[in-house]
């Protein structure tokens, strides 16, 4: 039977009250406490003037206990004759104290409050956020929960955005501080048990061991022995013995060892120094000036804060070899001591140890510090750096420093000047005073200072050196291509209208001409060179015979290594990290990016236009003289002809096209290479369509130039281009089927026709129509907003259009891609009224209000989406139009602010399905129509009509709803179905913030997936009138499709599969015709990475793996955990399939063909029991040893969650992984 504690023992782990810092600490543990021995209730009641002897007893309980947690710098002032033994009185006084609310109290606990800041450690952020609570609940101070939820997500939302998304969606969390925590501390929980942190804060070592040799005198007969330096003599019990009884009274300090042996008396014989410090810390309670060497101490310690220049707070306990740790050492930092005649020492990493009753130094330490230490006789000298000397003196067999060692004044410290900066002349002080000024400067300060300099000083050399400068290094060249410099650019965001995000700088040493070519990717470098090499031998009749570049994968390959050692062109790269070496290059493209950023600006293009731009800089920068290097241009030094600059006009004018310029059609728009146009200098169509922005490229990169382009001669001495070499080094205008092809199947495409206004093109500059029309951003086709995944895919692997055109699925003729198509097809008068009725909607919702355009107006652009609606035979049935912003275009901060809305998990709709199978619930769907356009607007957005509608007019729509397409519309439409399922009586679920259920009048349960809602409960109809009274709804009753799932009702319960999808995809992928398989992946194969070979396999297949297993991984998600260990493995290997990936996707479809129709069953059954399993293997990986790890949760029978994932980090045994 365990031994019942007593009540000194409880008393000694509750604080003691040291004042305003630990009050609301101290209050709840107490109170706590009190409540425990039923004694709270004594404490708040007033007793009156006769109180009972009962109740007499137990106010003298509850005052014991008080009186021994108040120290003694307070007692005073809570404790008098009159409450000494009432414990009301008592907690009154104290609550009067520190607990009244005045205006300094609050204004300190709001500015701590305020002052939280998430320093990386969640559960240091909640420690603090839950002491701030508590300091005002101490003070009576309430605030709102929704408040509080406030200051708590804020601090964290800067750098956990992704952990504070979901909390500010969901209303029972931001309005309940309590459930809000809970919710954070699980996570810090969960977080803190993967990363398995570590406590820096070792205990420091006061000393090690114990001497076995003993004093020989002691304090005795009430008297004080000198020789004793553990304690004073007004401190001596011997002399004073009511001390020695007031300090074991008032010692909360717990001891393993019996009282006998853990209290000192006058008739003792003092040990080594670690007992005096252990028995007497308490009672020092003024610090000294003279401090003790110590063998044993691991760190400086020091019993005064004065010794400090800089601290933090800490919280080491120190040891002291008597297996307790009484000191607690409370901050860290660099201490100063002083010798007699001023020089001073800084000691790193000393700590601050309240009721320490001598100054430690630690001889460990100090021999870091590169000390010395010599005997002699009694004494023993420390020096150190060979500028400081301290001597120490045998006395009581320990080591004490002679003199005092300071504290520094603070007045003095600007004045002090430390051991490794002592000066040895007037020179060395006052450079090192002033900021190592130079002698001259100095002496003009000082005149009647003589100063001489002695050698040179360190700091000065390693804080004033500089790079020495890079002067020309090159050879002269004796003619055109010579010499030929080559710099790569890039990547550039956004990439030109035809994808283009990188260009390739190539300088000819001898002439200075450039010629820029526009890439793709990197990899396209080689081809680039190869290229300039055969067009300008050809037509200059040199040869290139030097190749300079930096040392780039780009340039350094197999490939260009091979050509030019064919050729004989000698190849010298620069060193690395050395752009000045290539200094010819990096200098041509600074030229060509400042005259392209220049063009742009002026013309007012947007940012895609940057190809265009530097080649036209290009071809202007060749036809320029540079005055420094000659008086000819580099296109005339490498022709010999002299250009023809006369038909150079404004870049990004506007012009009428009369039948050779690069001009863009804004009809079409084309860019058309023309012979005859007529140009109005003073007008750019697209002045005020973007504002320019401040920097378009970065600085250090330059966009490309090509160097085909066409030479500036006279017509009658053009040179003929090479065949087919224009298609390559002139941007496509024409989108690729690739490119179709991923647009209509992603999100909705951006095009150039739907930017553009319907307008006469024909209307001359004196109409006035070139500063009234609207404003147009020409873009031919855009870069990918956000840039897609490319992975080095090559677009020959993408099934062709006439490889999917035999999916069951497909539409039989095509959908246009924009406004203009729309209305130049055979189906234009569908089309036509299908726009018509979308605007007629959007108008009926008054989604906007038409204001004049102004210049100041930040707008975005919007698109059509077109799409034709199949019936069961794969006819149309149906043209829908819809107006849809270009939201990828919006600015953070300006047009919108959140943007994370939560879509619902599919385990909460599996555990929602299981439910309505084991209650016999019903399952209804429904949908509302134009979800998007019921919700308000919060930020102000401004977009610019569709194409087709207010034509030519200077009109630009401030939208009040939210429309497709914006970034905010999903979050505002989120919560307009939260705000008003809410007002009905619906709570939102903690674990899904897109769950909402009700118990009254019976329960029913909404899963929300954007706009689709499926309402499973026994009476849906009332939900119904609900929502048909506030929303347009299209009720589909019975649900028998669900996000792409089929849901069939047996007599036993519920089944969910995927059968069409697993067919459509068979299809798609053209392996209708391969057998069945029983198992989906061979056991005893081991993935790795593929090998060259391998991945040539591969690519001769024209398959696009991502969208392989992309589909793949879709059905696992939903419905088939099956084939979920196959996918994780498979999704490995997205970067660099192989022909042995490919076969392993391959026997998963094999798999799924043979099990189209298996699903999910929810049966009724008879227990409903929540279960998970979980499993790990170990290091099967070969490529990085990381282990697999996989878990089912099932309720009863029913599997709800699921997942196989790779481990993030390499673990070292079997148990680690599981």
């Amino acid at each position: 039977m365990a031994s019942k504690i007593s009540l000194k023992d409880q008393l000694s782990i509750l604080p003691t009250l040291i004042g305003d810092e630990n009050y609301p600490m101290w209050s709840r543990r107490i109170t706590a406490f009190l409540k425990h021995k039923e004694l709270f209730a004594t404490v708040i009641t007033d007793p009156g003037e006769a109180p009972t002897n009962a109740v007499k007893k137990k106010l003298s309980e509850a005052a014991n206990i008080l009186l021994t947690k108040i120290s003694d710098k307070l007692y005073n002032r809570i404790i008098t004759d009159a409450n000494d033994n009432n414990g009301y009185l008592i907690w009154t006084r104290i609550k009067d104290l520190y607990a009244k609310r005045t205006g300094l109290r609050l204004s300190r606990c709001l500015t701590q409050w305020h002052k939280i800041r998430y320093n990386g450690d969640l559960t240091d952020y909640l420690d603090q956020v839950e002491s701030c609570m508590a300091t005002f609940d101490s003070i009576s101070y309430v605030q709102e929960g929704s408040a509080i939820c406030g200051v708590i997500t804020l601090a964290l939302s800067e750098e956990r955005s992704s952990l504070t998304d979901p909390i500010l969606t969901n209303k029972a969390l931001m309005n309940d501080p309590v459930l809000l925590l809970t919710k954070l501390r699980d996570i810090a929980f969960n977080e803190r048990t993967r990363k398995k942190p570590v406590n820096h804060e070792k205990p420091a070592t006061a000393m090690t061991t114990n001497t076995r040799t003993r004093v020989r005198l002691g304090c005795r007969n009430k008297k004080h022995n000198p020789a004793v330096k553990s304690h004073t003599e007004e401190n001596c019990w011997a002399i004073h013995p009511k001390k020695k009884e007031e300090y074991m009274l008032h010692n909360t300090v717990a001891t393993s060892q019996p009282p006998s042996n853990s209290s000192l008396s006058s008739h003792h014989q003092v040990p080594a120094f670690a007992a005096v410090t252990t028995a007497h810390c308490h009672l020092a309670r003024s610090s000294s000036s003279s401090a003790i060497l110590n063998s044993g101490a691991s760190h400086h310690m020091f019993n005064n804060l004065d010794f400090f220049l800089s601290t933090s707070v800490c919280s080491i306990p120190i040891s002291t070899g008597r297996n307790s740790t009484d000191l607690t050492a409370t901050r860290t930092g660099t201490a100063l001591i002083a010798q007699t005649d001023g020089r001073t020492l800084e000691l790193e990493d000393s700590l601050f140890v309240p009721g320490l009753s001598q100054n430690l130094i630690s001889m460990t330490q100090l021999v870091k510090k590169t000390a010395s230490i010599t005997r002699s006789n009694q004494l023993v000298n420390i020096t150190i750096d060979d500028t400081i000397h301290f001597t120490c003196k045998h006395s009581n067999n320990i080591m004490e420093i002679q003199g005092d060692i300071g504290p520094v004044p603070r007045e003095a410290l600007a004045l002090v000047t430390t051991t490794h900066s002592l000066s040895t002349s007037a020179f060395d002080t006052w450079h090192n005073r002033l900021g190592h000024a130079g002698i001259a400067r100095l002496q003009s300060v000082l005149p009647g200072v003589k100063l001489t300099k002695s050698g040179s000083c360190d700091s000065c050399m390693k804080g004033k050196v500089s790079r020495i400068p890079f002067k020309g290094h090159f050879d002269r060249a004796e003619h055109p291509l010579a010499v030929v410099h080559a710099d790569l650019v890039g990547p550039i965001t956004p990439s030109t209208n035809s994808g283009k995000r990188y260009f390739i700088t190539l300088v000819d040493q001898h002439t200075g001409f450039i010629s820029v070519t526009l890439l793709h990717r990197k990899s396209n470098a080689t081809d680039a060179i190869l290229d300039f090499k055969t067009f300008y031998e050809n037509q200059t009749e040199r040869k290139m015979k030097k190749l300079i570049t930096d040392g780039g994968g780009e340039f350094c390959n197999n490939t260009l290594s091979d050509v030019l050692k064919t050729h004989g062109i000698q190849h010298n790269v620069s060193p690395p990290y050395t752009p000045q070496h290539e200094g010819l290059a990096e200098r041509a493209n600074k030229t060509i990016i400042n005259m392209a950023r220049c063009m742009l600006v002026q013309s007012r293009l947007a940012k895609e236009w940057w190809g265009e731009a530097v080649r036209t800089a290009a071809l202007t920068t060749n036809c320029l003289p540079s005055l420094s290097k000659s008086e000819f241009s580099p296109l005339e030094q490498m022709f010999n002809k002299v250009p023809n600059i006369g038909f150079f006009r404004p870049f990004g004018c506007k012009t009428n096209d009369y039948s050779c310029y690069r001009v863009i059609k804004t009809e079409s728009m084309e860019i058309t290479d023309t012979k005859h146009a007529y140009f109005d200098e003073s007008c750019f169509p697209s002045l005020r369509a973007l504002n320019p922005s401040p920097d378009l490229f970065p600085h250090s990169r330059l966009p490309d130039f090509s160097a085909l382009s066409s030479l500036p001669f006279d017509d009658d001495e053009d040179f003929d281009q090479p065949s087919g070499m224009s298609v390559s080094h002139h941007e496509s205008t024409n989108p690729s089927p690739l490119e179709d092809e991923v647009e209509r199947e992603g999100s909705p495409s951006v095009h150039e026709d739907e930017v553009m206004q319907e307008g006469d093109s024909n209307v001359g500059p004196s109409d006035g129509l070139e500063h009234d029309s609207p404003p147009r951003r020409l873009v031919l086709r855009l870069g990918p907003h956000p840039t897609r995944i490319d992975s080095s895919i090559n677009p020959n692997n993408i099934v062709s259009h006439r490889t999917r055109g035999a999916v069951a699925f497909s539409v039989t003729s095509t959908e246009p891609a924009n406004h203009a198509q729309a209305m130049a097809c055979d189906d234009s008068v569908h089309w036509k009224k299908a726009e018509e009725v979308e605007i007629a909607n959007m108008l009926s919702y008054n989604v906007w209000e038409e204001i004049p355009l102004q210049s100041h107006h930040h707008t975005i652009l919007s698109t059509w989406a077109y799409k034709k609606k199949l019936g069961a035979d794969n006819q149309v049935v149906e043209f829908k139009a819809r107006i849809c912003a270009q939201g990828f275009r919006q600015t953070y901060g300006l047009n919108f602010e959140l943007k994370y809305a939560p879509t619902g998990k599919p385990s909460s709709l599996r555990f929602l399905l299981s439910l309505a199978s084991e209650r016999g619930l019903l399952v209804h769907q429904l949908d509302v129509k134009s979800a998007f356009l019921t919700c308000d607007l919060e930020e102000e957005v401004l977009m610019l009509p569709p194409a087709g509608y207010l034509s030519g007019q200077r009109i630009v729509l401030r939208l009040i709803k939210a429309i497709y397409g914006l970034k905010q519309a999903s979050l505002a439409w989120y919560r307009r179905l939260g705000t008003f399922l809410s007002s009905i009586g619906f709570t939102t679920s903690i674990a899904d913030p897109c769950v909402f259920w009700q118990q009254e009048p019976s329960p029913l349960w909404i899963f929300a997936h954007v706009d689709d809602l499926i309402i499973i409960g026994k009476d849906p109809l009332l939900f119904r009138s609900q929502m048909e009274a506030e929303f347009q709804i299209k009720y589909l009753g019975d649900a028998s499709f669900l996000l792409g799932m089929k849901l069939d009702r047996l007599d036993t319960g519920i089944v969910l599969h995927q059968s069409q999808y697993v067919q459509r995809k068979l299809v798609e992928f053209d392996i209708v015709d391969l057998p069945t398989s029983s198992c989906p992946l061979d056991p005893k194969i081991h993935f790795r990475q593929a090998s060259l070979i391998e991945r040539e396999q591969f690519l001769a297949l024209n398959i696009n793996y991502r969208a392989l297993v992309g589909s793949l991984n879709y059905l696992n998600i939903l419905t088939r955990p099956n084939i979920s260990f196959a996918v994780s493995k498979l999704s490995q290997y997205l970067e660099n399939p192989g022909i042995l990936h490919f076969n392993a996707a391959m026997q998963v479809f094999c798999f799924l063909k043979g099990t189209m129709y298996r699903g999910l069953h929810f049966q009724r059954q008879e227990t409903y029991d929540l279960q998970s399993f979980i499993n790990a293997d170990w290091a099967n990986c070969p490529d990085t040893r990381r282990s697999h790890t996989g878990f089912m949760v099932l309720i009863g029978s029913h599997l709800i969650s699921w997942k196989s994932t790779k481990q993030a980090t390499v673990s070292l045994s079997s148990t680690e992984a599981e």
